[in-house]
C-alpha cells in the first residue's frame, strides 16, 4: 500500500506544479519525527470522547479499543508515517531517468499510460525492489506506534511481533521465549528478501553510450 501510494506522490510532485517543493518537506515530516511521539498524537487524535476525527466526523467512534477497527487504525498510521520516505525514493528514481527517452516515446506516439508502463515502470525496477525491501522489514519492526497507541490491545488485535518481543521480554520476562520469537522474525525477513531479490534480478541501467 505504501509503496503504490508513494509511487502515486512521486508522479505527482515530479510534476514540478507551483508549490510542489513545499509539499515536498510536508510529506517527509511524518518519516523523520519519531515514532512514539507520532504514537501519542494519533491516539488523541482516535480517543473517542476528545479526539480530532470524532470531532471532525460528529460521531463517536471507539477506533483503538473496537477489535475490528484498532488494527486498520494503526496500520494506517504506520503506511502515513513512511509514505514520505518511498516518496523521496520514486521522486530519486524518477530524476534519474534520461528524459531523451521520453521523448523518444512521445514522437515514436506513444500515450502517457504507454510511457509510464514501458519506460518509468521498468526503469524504477531497482528503486522498487528498494522501497519494498526496507518496507517489509520496516513493517515488521513497527513497534513505537503500536506501544503508544494500543500496547497491543485490544484483545491482541494489535499484538505484532515486534511489539510481542518486546512483552515476552521485558514485561513478562519470558527471555526465551522472546529470543526464538526474534530468530524466527529474522528467517522470516530473509526469506522475503531473498524472494524479493530473486523477482527483481534483473537490473536495469541508464547508460547511453
Amino acid at each position: 500500500m505504501q509503496t503504490a501510494l508513494g509511487l502515486a506522490t512521486a508522479l505527482l510532485l515530479n510534476r514540478r506544479l507551483p508549490g510542489s517543493q513545499v509539499f515536498r518537506v510536508i510529506y517527509v515530516i511524518p518519516w523523520i519525527c519519531a515514532p512514539l511521539a507520532l504514537g501519542v498524537v494519533w491516539r488523541w487524535i482516535f480517543d473517542p470522547s476528545d479526539g480530532a476525527l470524532n470531532a471532525l466526523i460528529g460521531h463517536r467512534v471507539e477506533w483503538l479499543s473496537s477489535p475490528t477497527l484498532a488494527l486498520p487504525a494503526v496500520a494506517a498510521v504506520a503506511v502515513w508515517s513512511q509514505v514520505g520516505y518511498v516518496t523521496l525514493f520514486f521522486l530519486a528514481g524518477l530524476n534519474a531517468i534520461p528524459e531523451q527517452l521520453y521523448e523518444a516515446a512521445r514522437i515514436d506516439g506513444a500515450g502517457q499510460r504507454q510511457v509510464f508502463w514501458r519506460i518509468t515502470v521498468p526503469l524504477l525496477r531497482p528503486t522498487t525492489f528498494f522501497v519494498l525491501v526496507t518496507g517489509v522489514i520496516s513493517s515488521f519492526q513497527v513497534f513505537d506506534t503500536v506501544y503508544a497507541m494500543t500496547r497491543g490491545g485490544p484483545a491482541g488485535r494489535t499484538d505484532v511481533i515486534a511489539a510481542r518481543i518486546y512483552f515476552e521480554a521485558f514485561e513478562a520476562f519470558r527471555l526465551g521465549r522472546a529470543a526464538a520469537l526474534a530468530v524466527l522474525l529474522f528467517v522470516l525477513l530473509v526469506v522475503v528478501t531473498v524472494a524479493q531479490q530473486l523477482y527483481f534480478r534483473r537490473r536495469i541501467t541508464y547508460d547511453l553510450s
